[in-house]
């Protein structure tokens, strides 16, 4: 593989078609020969630095992962690949470009019962691999229903990437009864942060290419990230607007008034919105859609039954005959919160442990006991 980026880097191309040049014109003018072997030293030596810097610098362990110019980014399908996220583990794709247990085909047409799990990383299960995260666990349980589970959570989405992601594969003709959506704390704020983008239909060729030398060039990620999302996006990860720290005020929204008028009740505004377009799209097809919410840490050590996350997305559903399912008293109503919050997430970080993600797992089979839907 590291063989193949090489030959495929951005600045190598160009190196062998200088050399190409300087071979074929090899009996002309010295003044040419000079000028095709400097570019193709230029060349040369600049991607031997960008392959250097790209192993050095560049995110690694997300070659699964992939650009959409429907719903802005997703992963891709049939892949099995070893990732990183404060361990490694192996995920596996299926033809959808879902998580799954193996690399396998699934049809557009369901046969029987088929629910569809979306959410951002939580639903996707960072850290572990898919048998250990919530929707695999429950996916298990589920099939002795004869009902099918299909995960399209992936990390940093939001419900416009819910509505638009759903959209785009219901309108291909894939076929579910339910659509549970797992909405994060964290959706608020990548709402603003989305609200840039625009779905288009691509030109397969170069959105391949484009996105090659972005996995592969630690130079053109740089650039592009400079010259064309950090130009189209005003409120992109690093924008002085989230003053110096995109990721540490992600819940703040929902603790101080600063934050909820900075950008919090804008975000909460635009969720409604897709949450609405996504309302409609499920009833248009004859689906029936479910909207959950979980606690973060904060919550659960604070004892905050009552937080905005509830409320909002609560009276939401009410007010459109939604099923809302509230899974903070889950997790806040035990005997110790405190150590089992020590116990169900991941050190240092906002996501769950496998621990963690067993208790979610438990919480969402119990609400399809109370359903019927489980024994």
């Amino acid at each position: 593989m590291s063989l193949l980026l090489f030959f495929l880097n951005p600045f190598i191309i160009p190196a062998f078609i200088a050399l190409i040049l300087l071979t074929a014109f090899r009996k002309r003018s010295s003044v040419i020969k000079v000028i095709l072997f400097n570019l193709t030293a230029v060349f040369l030596m600049a991607g031997i630095f960008d392959i250097a810097f790209t192993f050095l610098f560049a995110p690694k362990y997300a070659n699964f992962r992939t650009n959409s110019s429907y719903y802005h980014h997703g992963l891709k399908p049939y892949m099995t690949e070893n990732t990183k996220w404060f361990k490694e583990y192996t995920v596996y794709t299926n033809s959808l470009g879902f998580l799954d247990s193996s690399v396998r085909e699934v049809p557009l047409e369901k046969n029987g019962k088929r629910f569809v799990f979306i959410g951002d990383s939580f639903t996707e299960g960072v850290s572990e691999p898919w048998q250990n995260t919530f929707p695999g666990i429950v996916s298990e349980e589920l099939k002795k229903k004869n009902i099918e589970l299909l995960n399209a959570g992936c990390i940093s989405y939001s419900p416009k990437i819910y509505y638009l992601k759903m959209k785009y594969f219901i309108e291909k003709g894939l076929e579910m009864d339910d659509l549970y959506v797992f909405i994060d704390i964290s959706d608020v704020q990548d709402e603003v942060e989305y609200e840039y983008f625009k779905p288009a239909t691509p030109i397969p060729a170069l959105s391949s290419l484009n996105l090659l030398f972005y996995q592969s060039s630690y130079t053109y990620r740089s650039v592009y990230d400079r010259i064309f999302y950090w130009q189209e996006n005003p409120r992109h990860k690093d924008s002085p607007f989230w003053e110096g720290g995109f990721y540490p005020v992600r819940h703040l929204w929902s603790m101080d008034e600063y934050h909820y008028n900075k950008w919090g009740k804008h975000g909460l505004e635009l969720s409604e919105k897709h949450m609405d377009l996504l309302h409609e799209l499920t009833e248009e097809h004859g689906i029936k859609l479910h909207i959950a919410v979980y606690p973060w840490r904060m919550h659960i050590l604070r004892k905050d039954l009552d937080s905005i996350q509830v409320t909002f997305w609560r009276d939401f559903c009410k007010k459109r005959g939604i099923d809302f399912i509230n899974f903070f008293p889950d997790f806040i109503n035990v005997e110790n919160a405190q150590e089992m919050e020590q116990r169900w997430f991941v050190p240092g970080d906002v996501h769950w442990s496998r621990e963690g993600l067993a208790k979610m797992a438990e919480a969402v089979s119990g609400h399809f006991r109370k359903e019927k839907i489980l024994e």
